[in-house]
């Protein structure tokens, strides 16, 4: 079962990054969060975790974060498989937002 995991890692870390093609069109999900830099989104899912609703509210009234709603096109400019984060842009637009990769529909 290592061995398996452990070819299957290499295999995964030799295959070229430049081999996704960005910007990849996906569309938003109803109820998700995006945030204007990868900070204000952790910041987002620690409060989540800590039901920490003021601390939610006042990322909402900074406008760091807003609630996306449901089929926006959006440009994925670059994933990050790991964290589970995805950057991503408006068409149009040269402003990068964050959210989660299950808040989107490629």
């Amino acid at each position: 079962m290592k061995t398996i995991l452990l070819i299957t890692l290499m295999l995964f870390l030799a295959c070229p990054a430049h081999s996704i093609k960005y910007p990849i069109d996906c569309y938003t999900k109803d109820g998700y969060v995006a945030a204007i830099s990868e900070k204000y989104l952790d910041d987002m899912i620690k409060y989540s975790v800590d039901k920490d609703y003021e601390a939610i509210n006042k990322l909402f009234a900074a406008g760091v974060i807003v609630t996306m709603k449901d089929g926006i096109r959006v440009h994925v400019v670059e994933t990050h498989a790991f964290s589970g984060k995805v950057e991503f842009r408006l068409p149009g637009s040269t402003d990068v937002l964050w959210t989660i990769t299950k808040a989107l529909k490629c």
